[in-house]
């Protein structure tokens, strides 16, 4: 972005930058050494993901269905074989980019998790030096945006039997997208760089109409990009954004045709892909149901959020009163409609929920900064006292942040669900040299990483990815587990399926499987195809 006398950024303030981008990269990362120390065994192979493995293993499993020359991926956690969505091209590149470079695409998706990270602080900082001159408001922004975390862990990450979103990965906070995935802090930069934008446009005496040497070409660009990575979001910001110009151009009537051009530039580069958004619910309404519902979650309640806000909201509270009590069409009333527009939209839209909610934390910690700057710190006179009373909240502020970062390393190493034997890495190695498109049955717990290791479709693994998740989960135990030969030939068949029909072409069996059963009934008919350290593949025709 262009600096100006208010946005200009100074060589130290990017190291700082940089250092703290870094040092949350180095957290998020941390969690990869542990679990390779605690490896109880030579015998086990840790498979790549700690955190919010299902989506991880997903995304994955994009990567490398693009490396098999795929530039729509289809779900590969239902058996049925469903068109793909344009939904998640970055994993497209990424598939792509380690194909050329020869690359292992896991370590590929973590070094793009780790860089978007750091791009997502850098654009945080961005938007700050747009709003503010002061160095120590810009600090404290980011800082309030990129550690801040709630009381969840006063109530043990639960609360009236739901989960606080501070203390569960959620889409609210940046530092827990960092966790996730590579599209998700992308799309938090790009939110952070189209408020600038925006802010840009509200700016008071600003008259220049957006064109390809201002801010018209960010609004474009990054709207594009969004809606590329991850649609949601975009929705509540684009909103709040026209709220905030018709706003604008009824208290001034001079600029009335240039915020109508400032939203077309914003809006209309969308509209196409929103088209094909809708035409695939048109075309593939299975597919776009099970994107949907593996792109949003339950929202917590009313109390529940505002406890997994915690300190952030209460700093932000008079800020929010002042706001609210006058109003202008400036970053203010931007940030206060994004804020209102996010909320009406998670509770208001329960089948995206929380997808909406990316980039809360951006208005809460611009109303936290000013609150901390006008209301409270000028309570505090001596500076002594500011310095202790910032050591005691730092900490406070990101316990929960830590709770996530290590609560998948809680508990016995061998239980944990980011290890499987080595016989079953074999399989899963060999299943992907061997066959492609291929249906497989094994238990959930292979299950869910067989797409990312072979590029297989699997039966189930995580009722969020499956068609008819009870009836395929039924499907799985049955198979190990019936003496009905009729009922083996029928789940070989794919009969458990409200989409297209399926063939199972390969099944596992290891110490998971036969946890379920032996399933000795269903296996009399199939193929030894596959056998490595206890672990056997056997084919079905």
């Amino acid at each position: 972005m262009q600096a100006t006398q208010s946005d200009y950024i100074a060589p130290s303030e990017w190291r700082w930058v940089l250092l703290l981008g870094s040092l949350l990269m180095l957290a998020a990362l941390l969690p990869f050494a542990v679990v390779e120390f605690r490896r109880p065994s030579a015998d086990v192979v840790f498979m790549g993901v700690v955190h919010d493995i299902p989506d991880a293993a997903g995304s994955i499993s994009e990567m490398r269905q693009s490396i098999q020359g795929s530039s729509l991926p289809q779900p590969l956690y239902t058996p049925e074989k469903l068109p793909g969505l344009l939904t998640d091209g970055v994993y497209v590149i990424l598939g792509r980019l380690a194909a050329l470079a020869g690359l292992d695409v896991i370590a590929v998706f973590h070094v793009a998790r780790a860089l978007s990270g750091l791009l997502m602080v850098h654009a945080i900082y961005l938007l700050a030096a747009v709003i503010w001159q002061r160095v120590i408001l810009r600090r404290t922004f980011s800082a309030l945006a990129t550690l801040g975390g709630g009381l969840g862990w006063m109530f043990g990450g639960a609360m009236a039997g739901a989960p606080l979103l501070d203390t569960t990965l959620s889409p609210l906070f940046p530092f827990h997208t960092s966790l996730m995935s590579v599209h998700l802090p992308l799309a938090m930069a790009c939110l952070c760089l189209l408020a600038a934008s925006g802010i840009v446009a509200l700016r008071p005496g600003s008259t220049d109409s957006p064109n390809v040497t201002n801010y018209g070409l960010r609004l474009l660009l990054f709207s594009l990009i969004l809606i590329l990575i991850d649609p949601p979001p975009l929705l509540p910001f684009a909103v709040a954004f026209a709220i905030v110009l018709g706003f604008h151009g009824l208290r001034s009537r001079k600029t009335f045709q240039r915020d109508a051009l400032v939203l077309l530039w914003f809006g209309v580069p969308a509209l196409p892909l929103v088209g094909y958004l809708l035409a695939m619910w048109a075309q593939n309404p299975l597919s776009f149901s099970l994107w949907l519902r593996d792109t949003g979650s339950p929202v917590s309640s009313y109390l529940g959020l505002m406890v997994s806000l915690g300190l952030p909201l209460i700093l932000a509270l008079p800020g929010l009163w002042r706001v609210v009590r006058r109003l202008e069409a400036n970053d203010s009333a931007l940030m206060l409609f994004w804020l209102a527009v996010m909320l009406a939209f998670g509770y208001g839209v329960p089948v995206l929920g929380d997808a909406f909610w990316l980039g809360m934390m951006i208005p809460v910690a611009y109303f936290a900064t000013r609150g901390a700057q006008e209301f409270w710190l000028v309570r505090v006179h001596n500076p002594v006292w500011r310095i202790r009373i910032v050591l005691i909240v730092l900490p406070i502020l990101t316990l929960s942040h830590a709770l996530v970062l290590l609560s998948p390393l809680a508990g016995a190493a061998q239980t944990q669900p980011y290890y499987l034997d080595r016989g079953y890495v074999e399989a899963l190695s060999w299943l992907g040299r061997v066959s492609r498109d291929s249906v497989v049955m094994a238990s959930p717990e292979v299950s869910l990483w067989i797409p990312a290791w072979s590029g297989q479709r699997v039966v189930y693994a995580t009722a969020d990815k499956a068609l008819n998740p009870i009836e395929k989960l039924g499907a799985v135990r049955a198979f190990y587990q019936t003496e009905d030969t009729a009922l083996c030939e029928r789940i070989l068949e794919g009969e458990y399926t409200s989409g297209d029909s399926y063939q199972i072409r390969y099944v596992v069996v290891g110490p998971y499987e036969e946890a379920i059963g032996r399933g000795e009934t269903c296996l009399e008919g199939l193929i030894p195809a596959f056998s490595a350290y206890g672990v056997r593949v056997y084919r079905h025709r």
